[in-house]
């Protein structure tokens, strides 16, 4: 379950971080990209995923359409296992022990991804990157933008530097980030993350609830 990375930020402050929890959160998280090659071409890419966090847990599950989902099935049962159409979930103990599972709703399992193999399913390792977009330490280390906001409670913070610039609009209530843009100065790569806050999902009902009957696999099983 792959995000956008950021240019410089995640670069200096990716760190261990304590067991301090987020508050809950529900939100849709829509990722956009573009791209121009040195020939002229322009590829623009995106993607949504639905953020669910909890103390201990954070789930980011991809928001699949009809054709992907068709997909997805005709392929089922194959070897590979596919992280761009999993489903991440992070759990925290309280000592900030993480584990990283993926979940395929299509074959009913629930993937354990080992620290060593984080690089293949896309995930750097961090709870808060996970859980907030990004680290609220890495955001305030930012300087304070100019740009104005009318969404209470919130700032912008912004840094350019080696031809990269970095943009976040932080909320201090949710602690989140709700828009995350990045790229390289002369406009050849743009990202843009924005994340919509939505009702939260009832207790009940929380997805990693309904996993019970889901077989328990590990990441080597795919393992040639």
């Amino acid at each position: 379950m792959k995000k956008f990375p950021l240019a410089l930020l995640l670069l200096t402050a990716t760190m261990a971080a304590g067991a301090a929890e987020l508050p809950p959160l529900d939100a849709t998280v829509t990722y956009d990209s573009k791209s121009v090659s040195h020939a002229g071409v322009t590829e623009t890419r995106q993607f949504r995923n639905i953020l669910i966090r909890r103390p201990g847990h954070v789930w980011m599950e991809r928001v699949l359409p009809a054709q992907a989902q068709e997909h997805a099935a005709a392929h089922a049962g194959h070897k590979h296992f596919d992280f761009e159409t999993s489903t991440q979930h992070l759990t925290r103990t309280a000592t900030g022990a993480i584990r990283a599972e993926y979940v395929d709703r299509g074959e009913r399992r629930v993937v354990f991804v080992p620290p060593t193999e984080y690089s293949v399913s896309g995930f750097d390792g961090s709870w808060d990157n996970a859980a907030a977009m990004v680290s609220e330490k890495a955001v305030k280390a930012m300087p304070l933008s100019k740009r104005v906001t009318t969404v209470t409670g919130t700032e912008w913070r912004e840094e350019s530097r080696n031809g990269w610039y970095n943009r976040v609009l932080w909320s201090n209530r949710q602690q989140v980030a709700l828009i995350v843009e990045s790229g390289k100065t002369d406009g050849s790569i743009t990202r843009r993350t924005v994340l919509e806050l939505q009702p939260a999902t009832a207790d009940a009902a929380l997805p990693w609830k309904q996993l019970g009957a889901y077989a328990q696999m590990e990441y080597d099983d795919f393992m040639d």
